[in-house]
């Protein structure tokens, strides 16, 4: 019983020491190769394109460009959700025009795990990470911004099907597995 104890005692500091530490410089800023990280994992779509387009934004094909060499621009948050917002009651994901329902976010995590089995370690980790009102991002940035952010990155960081031959995403994994512990905080 005092060996339990004791463990639960250090994993619980380790955990905080993690959280409370500060990213090594690695993982200050983006990741080290000019690869768009949907190249290297096969995600699956999170969300349908006619819904992107009927709600503002700008689809350019499949992810991310890569970030130009030296970081990605600065590009300060949109002063308004009205996108993010408009995104997630496509989907039946927010209780009204400001409240998110969270059941139903979990319960939308779960159903990509019906059409993509292979995803289930990192859905369930986006559910603990993304179905909560404690979400983790900078406080200037809106909460459904978080929310969409926070659910394609758990994804990606977890990926199950990581393409490795494709130049850069070998790199690009042991960032992100190296940083992970730092991601959704």
């Amino acid at each position: 019983m005092i060996k339990t104890g004791l463990f639960v005692v250090l994993f619980a500091f380790v955990q905080v020491k993690v959280l409370c530490q500060e990213p090594p410089p690695q993982c200050r800023g983006p990741p080290p190769v000019r690869v768009a990280p949907h190249t290297c994992c096969k995600m699956p779509q999170i969300f349908k394109d006619e819904d992107f387009a009927s709600c503002g934004f700008e689809r350019r094909g499949e992810g991310p460009p890569a970030p130009p060499a030296g970081g990605p621009p600065a590009r300060p948050p949109r002063p308004d959700c009205t996108k993010e917002v408009c995104m997630l009651k496509k989907n039946n994901l927010m209780k009204d025009d400001e409240t998110i329902d969270f059941e139903a976010v979990a319960a939308f995590i779960d159903q990509l795990v019906v059409e993509n089995p292979e995803f289930k370690d990192a859905a369930e980790k986006a559910k603990e990470n993304c179905a909560k009102e404690e979400l983790p991002g900078p406080p200037f940035i809106c909460l459904p911004q978080r929310m969409l952010h926070c659910i394609s990155t758990t994804l990606l960081t977890n990926c199950p099907k990581w393409e490795e031959e494709v130049e850069g995403c070998s790199a690009l994994k042991t960032h992100f597995e190296e940083c992970k512990p730092f991601f959704n905080q």
